[in-house]
């Protein structure tokens, strides 16, 4: 019985480590010929201060300091105002905004805009992860 369970355990470990060990070696790694590969999405919320065409400035509170960055849209963004999809040149200076982005070529590039409605609850400012 003990030479049994003993074998059962080993079969159990060994099976713990070639799954870890394939995971590793599996493709974890990011395609880097595919646009944004590796990068990391950051959450953001702001204030539209410009609108220009296929990107819009930001203004991120972040405690009492203010930054403004540059967003730009693409043709895989998705823009949603109260649930519903809208075209990107329908963002508006003064445009509360939560946007989520990856950086390609040292620039931010939007993969969702939610467009929120001023005086809204969760219409804070600032940076996430």
């Amino acid at each position: 019985m003990r030479s049994l369970l003993r074998g059962v355990v080993g079969l159990v470990a060994g099976g713990v480590l070639l799954g870890a060990a394939l995971g590793a070696w599996g493709g974890s790694e990011p395609d880097p010929a595919s646009p944004g590969a590796g990068a990391a999405a950051v959450t953001v919320r702001g204030v539209v201060t410009a609108v220009n065409d296929g990107a819009f400035s930001v203004e991120i509170q972040e405690g009492d300091r203010a930054a403004e960055m540059l967003v730009a849209l693409d043709e895989k963004t998705v823009v949603l105002k109260q649930r519903k999809r809208i075209a990107g040149n329908e963002i508006r200076v003064g445009d509360p905004v939560t946007v989520r982005y990856t950086e390609r070529d040292g620039r931010a590039i939007a993969r969702h805009v939610w467009v929120r409605v001023a005086g809204d609850a969760a219409a804070g400012t600032g940076k996430t992860q």
